[in-house]
């Protein structure tokens, strides 16, 4: 009755002079009040001794019976039942729990049946809560690492998209451009073009290199109707951790090979190709670069 009266204390608008019965049935929920007496202190009897769970687990596994009925329980020394002695003196001090002597022993139980209604509708109310809680965090946790897959996934396709552009063009540069005009070029001309510097530890520019200078003191070059008759691309794996990645491409080309006076080099059949080729790149000052690369290379 006190708590009621004081929960209807609370709610009672400050110009009522006469609590009507109309009243009382709108505003009065004794259930409502008994289960928020009964969160309130078990929450202060938990504290930072036990959790609030396990406390709320032992009130209705302890002093309630599977029947709804009131059960008693024996108080230990230190602990009742895993529950810290600390923790029932702190329910018996706010009243949702009495002590009584049977047999020289202090025993526990509810101050009164109407408790076991309240209780029981607090607990369901409490791990409803936190089952929403959890589930929300469980859900924010999914959005969060979904959104993050899709980043990486984003990433890594305009990482491969930028790895398969440098592929290309460092292709079309090399046999189109390049050894077209061989005496146009030199060797600071490439450097961190498309390819990685030796001195960075690239392999492929050191064979560019070498094939420049064989044209240069050959006087040979690429005829100006070379052309790529077929680039595609095939397998991309980027490591965004390493800053590396592996391209793969095929690859056919019509590169005619003509001497100092313009004639085509009978010995060199101008048809490259098909080839399947693998490019190594890694990624410096925000670019690809070629590291290393198949692409067959004259010998002599």
């Amino acid at each position: 009755m006190q708590l009621v009266c004081s929960g209807l204390w609370e709610k009672l608008p400050h110009d009522t002079a006469i609590v009507t019965r109309d009243f009382l049935t709108k505003t009065v929920d004794v259930d409502q009040a008994l289960s928020a007496f009964y969160s309130q202190a078990v929450a202060t009897a938990a504290g930072r001794i036990v959790s609030e769970g396990k406390l709320r687990r032992w009130v209705q596994e302890q002093l309630i019976t599977p029947a709804g009925t009131r059960s008693i329980v024996y108080l230990g020394t230190n602990h009742t039942v895993d529950i810290p002695s600390r923790s029932i003196r702190a329910l018996s001090r706010a009243q949702i729990i009495r002590a009584e002597f049977r047999a020289g022993a202090l025993w526990y139980e509810l101050t009164h049946d109407r408790f076991v209604g309240p209780i029981q509708n607090s607990n369901r109310s409490w791990r409803n809560a936190r089952m929403h809680r959890a589930t929300r965090r469980v859900l924010t946790a999914v959005t969060v690492l979904v959104f993050l897959v899709g980043m990486v996934k984003l990433v890594q396709g305009v990482m491969v998209r930028d790895a398969k552009q440098i592929v290309e063009a460092s292709q079309r540069f090399e046999f189109l451009q390049l050894y077209r005009n061989p005496n146009a070029f030199s060797e600071h001309d490439l450097a961190d073009k498309f390819w990685l510097s030796a001195a960075d530890g690239g392999k492929a520019i050191l064979s560019v290199k070498t094939s420049l200078e064989r044209l240069q003191q050959r006087g040979w070059r690429y005829g100006p109707e070379s052309y790529v008759k077929s680039f595609t691309f095939g397998q991309a794996d980027i490591d965004l951790v390493r800053g590396r990645a592996e391209i793969t491409t095929k690859e056919e080309w019509f590169l005619p090979m003509l001497d100092s006076a313009g004639i085509r080099v009978a010995d060199r059949k101008p048809e490259l190709g098909p080839l399947s080729l693998q490019y190594d790149l890694k990624r410096k000052n925000g670019r690809w670069l070629i590291v290393s690369s198949t692409t067959p290379y004259a010998k002599k």
